[in-house]
């Protein structure tokens, strides 16, 4: 976004407009683009954010400092409106950074449990299909891992693996509670990260309410440097929804360390 106020400033210098009055319409454009890009995200099955837009909107005041700050004349001024703009531009990749450093830490130290961590680890490593949380449920956790599947719509959560080796587990652990009138078939899909791209698919039926199910990998086919793990629910009747509390890796017997 600042970049974008740069860019904008520059378009209204050229047209004649002043340093001063492009700096200002560049501003109010640049803010109304940081807004109207969480506005429409919904329509492409995507989350607006409060906190994206306030990193938006710190690159747009990244972008007025370093451009104010050549306005003035005295030159400490200028330094310190540009250390400010710097600041300001570093500001939203080193939280991510941060947190991004902190979720793999966590990660790293619960393996294998997959799911049922903190949030932050959840939406950095997890991603849930467009469509599958409901509206009709008030009070409900929005990080929570919900897959809600009709006869015309399938769900499915994604997992950034983190190019881990599974090879000393033999299957998963999927904890759940399940609404639905009969048995339901979860799906889980393996994508290794080799050069065949191979995946494993695999499954196993859970019962209405809150249970455990174990699925086993296919024999012989234990997987390594894994790139994604896809929990899902096939498009079918009955309808259903599952909230998935826990995933976690089974240890193979064989397999040693700790």
């Amino acid at each position: 976004m600042g970049a974008c106020l740069v860019l904008i400033a520059a378009l209204f210098h050229l047209s004649g407009c002043p340093r001063g009055a492009s700096l200002k319409r560049a501003a109010v454009s640049a803010t109304g683009m940081a807004v109207l890009v969480e506005l429409v995200q919904p329509w492409f099955h995507r989350t607006a954010s409060l906190e994206d837009l306030g990193w938006g909107m710190a690159g747009v005041l990244a972008g007025v400092l370093w451009m104010g700050a050549g306005l003035l004349k005295a030159a400490w001024t200028r330094a310190m409106l540009r250390l400010l703009a710097v600041i300001c531009v570093l500001t939203p990749p080193l939280e991510w950074l941060a947190q991004a450093a902190l979720a793999r830490a966590e990660a790293d130290r619960l393996f294998p449990v997959l799911a049922g961590v903190s949030k932050t680890q959840r939406r950095l490593f997890w991603s849930i299909g467009p469509g599958n949380r409901v509206s009709d449920h008030p009070g409900e956790d929005p990080d929570e891992m919900i897959l809600a599947r009709d006869p015309d719509h399938a769900a499915s959560v994604h997992l950034n693996t983190l190019g881990r080796d599974w090879n000393g587990f033999s299957g998963l652990e999927i904890d759940g509670t399940l609404e639905a009138p009969s048995a339901v078939e979860i799906g889980v899909r393996v994508d290794l990260d080799d050069a065949e791209g191979r995946r494993l698919r695999v499954g196993g039926r859970m019962q209405p309410g809150r249970s455990r199910i174990q699925i086993v990998w296919p024999h012989g086919n234990l997987p390594r440097k894994v790139r994604q793990l896809v929990v899902f629910l096939a498009a079918e009747d009955p309808p259903a929804r599952l909230w998935l509390h826990e995933l976690r890796l089974i240890r193979n017997k064989n397999a040693s360390g700790p």
